[in-house]
């Protein structure tokens, strides 16, 4: 299953080949790499601009009015964010990044050095709230979970269209509210449910962002995005792997049940899934 938006077809997939045409590829500790150009100048002929925020995968953008959305196109710059990258979501940070199919964890740091991920942000939603919100704590970090691209905007317009724009403005604020419901349930499922449906709330979490059923993971990994010991993640993974749930292959998952995974979730899933 992928969860790609729905309408526009070969035209989508063709116009998405235009306006992507020489991105540039990801270099280690950089976050996100640029193609040089702006959306804007990417866009074929034969695509009008109101027709292409429809064909965004980004749903925040493509929500925006019409008369918006052409006055922020100029400003949107693709990019490839790399995996496991970290990201700037304070009131210092360059650049605010709207995901496709790329998806950013955001991580609280323990003492000890552990992390544990609050909360994860794709195709729905922005990183970057931090720039018009405040400053975060150094104890908050975002990190790049699943490689992809996004589209990015400098802070300084991002903040400027936050005052200016009213629809704008009205789907980052909604946004934010998602966000800051995905954090409390998710901290609520930390403290009452057990390894087994917590993990599969992630996966579908995952899914649900990627597009794809092959995402790029290790038990390790997981582990430290919910929290908990790779011992586990080794025995519930097992078992999901054993009921036909996942396949799972050197550092490679692939979802064959999503179905089987919703029935194991617990009920934050559908709270989480009916937010975004």
């Amino acid at each position: 299953m992928t969860n790609e938006p729905t309408g526009g077809g070969q035209t989508r997939k063709w116009a998405r080949q235009g306006f992507y045409e020489g991105r540039g590829a990801p270099v280690e500790g950089r976050g996100a790499v640029s193609g040089g150009t702006s959306l804007a100048g990417r866009v074929p002929e034969a695509v009008g601009v109101r027709t292409l925020s429809r064909l965004l995968s980004n749903r925040l953008l493509g929500a925006l009015p019409g008369e918006e959305f052409e006055r922020l196109l100029p400003a949107l710059e693709p990019v490839t964010l790399a995996g496991r990258d970290k990201l700037d979501d304070s009131r210092e940070a360059q650049h605010v990044y709207f995901p496709e199919d790329s998806v950013v964890s955001h991580l609280v740091l323990m003492e000890d050095g552990s992390t544990v991920e609050a909360a994860m942000t794709g195709r729905e939603g922005l990183v970057g709230l931090g720039a018009v919100l405040g400053q975060h704590a150094p104890s908050h970090w975002m990190r790049v979970t699943l490689a992809g691209s996004a589209l990015r905007m400098r802070a300084e317009t991002f903040r400027r269209e936050f005052a200016a724009g009213d629809g704008f403005r009205r789907l980052l604020l909604e946004h934010a509210g998602r966000h800051f419901l995905q954090v409390t349930q998710r901290a609520a499922c930390i403290s009452r449910h057990r390894v087994e449906p917590r993990l599969a709330v992630w996966l579908l979490m995952l899914h649900d962002r990627a597009g794809s059923d092959v995402l790029a993971l290790t038990q390790e990994f997981i582990a430290r995005r919910l929290g908990t010991r790779r011992a586990g993640i080794t025995e519930v993974a097992g078992r999901f792997q054993e009921r036909g749930l996942i396949a799972y292959s050197r550092g490679t998952l692939r979802v064959l049940d999503r179905a089987g995974l919703e029935a194991t979730a617990c009920e934050c899933y559908g709270v989480l899934r009916d937010a975004n």
